[in-house]
């Protein structure tokens, strides 16, 4: 959770995890910790710490995701500095 609280200092912060909510419903991962509680520390990373987690079903859309992410990001940066340049 050490990590996770410095990355909430970032301006912005995601979480990419490769699989589904079902899956981990499900408890379809590795671990011992169980599903009720993963969820809640995903929600509690989003609410509390604002890290916005991205879902993605494999690495391919995983990968997609973080590219939808990162063009809005620059596209917000690049018309804040028109905006400052007039």
């Amino acid at each position: 959770m050490r990590k996770m609280e410095q990355m909430s200092k970032y301006r912005r912060a995601y979480l990419v995890i490769e699989g589904t909510r079902a899956q981990i419903e499900q408890h379809r991962y590795q671990g011992d910790t169980t599903p009720q509680s993963l969820l809640a520390t995903l929600v509690c990373l989003e609410v509390r710490l604002g890290i916005h987690v991205i879902w993605g079903v494999n690495p391919q859309q995983s990968a997609r995701r973080v590219e939808e992410f990162v063009k809005q990001f620059i596209g917000g940066i690049t018309k804040d500095a028109k905006r400052l340049g007039k």
